[in-house]
């Protein structure tokens, strides 16, 4: 790098820095509704599944492949309130778009730093925060018919039945949002947190058909299914729901005095 492009970059770095402030223009608090859309975690713990069912005094064999790997995506709303310079709190639902899917409600807290970039403003909000749900992943999809229907229990069925696999998640969520206030009415966010799974809680069989009425039953492994690896039968979690979840999304805020000094 020659020095004339050197002193050009350290001067623009310099004029950058003296031009953030600390949200001098803001108010001192607010309520905001967003949305956002990106990647969510989850991974297979194995590679190959393979499962059989007693259907009728009839051992149905079944194989999942795992190998290339699982990914996810999901739909982000929340609802939030604090101050710019200050703590915050968010409610907010994560919804999956397509499979595997996990459904979660969640709680966060957080401390906004508020930045002024020329007339632009800017948050940075570190927060954690704790959520529950479901994650589904689907197994395979079977097409029986009324010669060969799938029974058991209460349940004679036809036609197409995917089994999937179900369980409970919680999940600690350590992370950090970026918002580009427009006006301070609107803003650009991207978040980035981390979700751990925390509880080990048994998965279940979720049979899931058009020709069921009402909700689609779950069934405990061992009430039903026979799951393996390698000849082995399973014990531990099948899907792990941690990792980096990523959104991008709109939000908008309303400049109010929630709280009271006073």
């Amino acid at each position: 790098m020659t020095p004339t492009v050197t002193r050009r970059l350290l001067t623009f770095c310099f004029l950058m820095l003296a031009s953030i402030s600390y949200g001098q223009g803001l108010t001192d608090s607010y309520l905001n509704f967003g949305v956002g859309y990106g990647s969510r975690p989850v991974t297979a713990q194995l590679t190959a599944v393979d499962f059989s069912i007693s259907n009728a005094g009839t051992t149905e064999e079944y194989n999942t492949d795992f190998s290339e790997g699982l990914s996810a995506n999901g739909l982000n709303i929340f609802f939030g309130f604090g101050r710019y310079k200050g703590i915050s709190h968010q409610l907010f639902f994560d919804f999956p778009i397509g499979n595997p899917e996990s459904t979660k409600f969640g709680y966060n807290i957080g401390y906004n730093i508020a930045l002024e970039v020329g007339r632009q403003d800017f948050l940075i909000r570190p927060s954690v925060g704790i959520a529950g749900g479901d994650g589904v992943v689907d197994l395979v999809t079977q097409n029986y018919t009324e010669q060969v229907p799938l029974v058991f229990d209460t349940i004679n069925v036809t036609g197409p039945v995917t089994f999937s696999d179900r369980r409970n998640v919680f999940t600690l969520n350590p992370g950090i949002d970026f918002s580009f206030l427009i006006n301070q009415k609107y803003a650009i966010h991207f978040q980035a947190h981390y979700d751990l799974d925390i509880f080990n809680i048994s998965d279940r069989v979720l049979i899931q058909s058009d020709a069921i009425d009402g909700d689609n039953p779950s069934y405990e492994l061992s009430d039903i299914i026979n799951l393996t690896s390698n000849g082995a039968r399973i014990t531990d979690q099948l899907i792990d729901y941690s990792g980096l979840r990523f959104s991008i999304g709109v939000s908008s805020y309303i400049n109010k005095q929630v709280f009271n000094d006073e």
